[in-house]
């Protein structure tokens, strides 16, 4: 068999597993849609009270809220947590449907947001067809993402804004990158590390865009939400970073990450490494500053890169106070945005081994939150997700510099 031969037979065979595991992915969406989970039914709950005049600063009494999800899904025990009241919007045109239907619905709605998003990325990424193939092989393997079809999460939407954000950077339509930007942050808090590297880029419209969005959504939704739930939802989240259930690896953040290594408590984290409240305090705020400024310097040196808005990316979610396993549907995007740069230089072995290493931390369905990892030196392997994002970081920013389709098909 020749070189060519072995190669189509490659291709095809590629291509018939992506077929194999989109039809295994549908199929698991479709059994999903249909459960009674937590994530969903915090959303569908809200989104009934809002439509039915209910008071929106009461969503953050946790003894309430609990209350009003056990209405329509006994089986359930959910808390609105400390989110934006936009949150409650997201299911309003869904409000009026009983709890089935409307998760049906809604998982369809992502399914069909996660095809357009894979194939515009395929498409603006310019990878070759065997290429393509693996990379929608990660996709339908990808754990966070099944994760949040399970729990009916919303970052599928969020990764669809996303990357409406990364076109529009790419264009440099400000416009349209400051509204999905300021979606994001008023829907879920998410992307809020995509502002500075705006601010260092001098990117004042997109900006001026994105805090205008942000405020018409709230202006907006005054009428059904209204001002008392907007005050005192930023009245809580300052002090949300000092919850101790932060702490557990189920958590798979920076700040969970220094806490549970440091910070002791007797329930939530009753074994850290080595007992140090003060670090435990003073390292995640010493890594968010170190990582945010050597970006920052590198978007100084470089310029606009698909790179930098990827490394970016990547910060606003290993970074955040909250990244559970479906938060890291998001990383979708900076790994496509790799694996082009990877094909496009070539960069050897270690490199290679290094993305690929990125890639399997992050995608597989690793037992982190085994209790065996909970205590002592174990839990250093507590957080893989954590160390694929830092991974990929590190990797997105090493390959700034170099020329590829994204800066080709922008022209």
């Amino acid at each position: 068999m020749d070189v060519v031969t072995s190669r189509r037979l490659i291709h095809w065979a590629l291509w018939a597993l992506v077929a194999l595991l989109a039809l295994r992915f549908l199929w698991f969406a479709t059994t999903v849609a249909r459960q009674h989970t937590s994530g969903f039914a915090a959303y569908y709950t809200a989104a009934r009270l809002v439509r039915a005049g209910a008071d929106a600063g009461q969503f953050y009494d946790e003894a309430w809220f609990r209350e009003q999800v056990a209405q329509d899904t006994p089986t359930i025990g959910d808390i609105y947590n400390v989110g934006p009241p936009a949150t409650a919007l997201l299911l309003l045109p869904l409000a009026g449907l009983s709890y089935e239907p409307a998760r049906v619905v809604w998982t369809a709605f992502n399914v069909v947001i996660l095809a357009l998003a894979a194939v515009w990325l395929v498409r603006q990424t310019a990878l070759p067809g065997h290429v393509a193939a693996a990379a929608l092989v990660v996709l339908l393997l990808y754990q966070p993402l099944y994760a949040n079809f399970a729990l009916g999460q919303a970052y599928v939407l969020l990764l669809g804004l996303l990357v409406v954000a990364w076109h529009s950077y790419r264009q440099r339509r400000d416009g349209l990158l400051g509204a999905a930007l300021g979606l994001m942050l008023v829907l879920k808090t998410a992307g809020i590390l995509l502002w500075p590297l705006l601010v260092v880029q001098r990117r004042w419209q997109a900006l001026l865009w994105a805090a205008g969005t942000a405020l018409l959504v709230i202006v907006g939704s005054l009428p059904w939400l209204g001002l008392p739930a907007w005050l005192t939802y930023l009245r809580l989240l300052p002090g949300f970073t000092g919850r101790p259930e932060l702490a557990v690896t189920a958590y798979q953040t920076h700040l969970s990450f220094f806490r549970h290594l440091f910070g002791f408590n007797p329930q939530w984290n009753p074994a850290p490494l080595w007992p140090a409240p003060w670090l435990a305090t003073a390292l995640p705020w010493l890594a968010l500053l170190s990582l945010v400024g050597i970006s920052s310097y590198e978007a100084l040196r470089a310029g606009d890169s698909d790179e930098l808005f990827a490394a970016f990316a990547v910060l606003s979610v290993i970074l955040s106070p909250v990244a559970l396993d479906y938060h890291y549907t998001l990383l979708l995007l900076p790994l496509a945005i790799g694996l082009a740069w990877w094909w496009r230089v070539r960069p050897g072995l270690r490199p290679t081994l290094l993305l690929a290493a990125a890639v399997l931390l992050v995608a597989a369905d690793l037992p982190y939150r085994s209790p065996r990892l909970a205590g002592g030196l174990w839990a250093l392997l507590a957080y893989p997700k954590l160390y694929g994002g830092l991974l990929l970081w590190a990797i997105l920013l090493a390959g700034r510099r170099a020329p590829g389709p994204v800066a080709v098909a922008a022209e």
